[in-house]
């Protein structure tokens, strides 16, 4: 068999190394509509998994680690599809989209224009204060 070149973005997995869990096919099967919680960016690596079944096969590991690793790929496949299947609006077309984009974004320019009243009331008012703290002091 042909070797691969390694290098150590290329080596296995070690359970100790790995960051905290994140929420797996496994772990939040039943949550899968809860996405607020999930790091896409992180569950659509694949390639992590992919090397893992590649020095597996390399080494000669026996066929059930193989077929292990192999299985955890198509689990981590199927929970990425259920995730993008269970994306909000991807049922919508391109009018309902920009349409409900236009008032996504006219509720954002009315909340920043809220906040800077805000600021501008909150710093008046400060100035004011000040203002009054001098007259009574002199």
């Amino acid at each position: 068999p042909r070797k691969l070149p390694t290098s150590p973005m290329s080596q296995p997995q070690q359970e100790l190394q790995q960051p905290p869990p994140t929420p797996t096919p496994e772990d939040s099967a039943t949550n899968i509509n809860e996405t607020n919680d999930i790091d896409f960016a992180e569950q659509f690596q694949f390639l992590p998994l992919i090397m893992d079944i590649l020095h597996a096969i390399e080494e000669e590991k026996s066929d059930i680690n193989v077929a292990r690793l192999v299985k955890k790929l198509q689990n981590q496949f199927d929970f990425c599809n259920k995730l993008l299947d269970n994306l909000p609006a991807d049922d919508m077309g391109k009018e309902e989209l920009m349409a409900l984009y236009a008032q996504k974004e006219q509720e954002l320019r009315q909340k920043r224009d809220l906040l800077l009243k805000y600021q501008e009331l909150s710093l008046s008012s400060s100035v004011t204060d000040r203002s009054t703290d001098l007259e009574i002091n002199t």
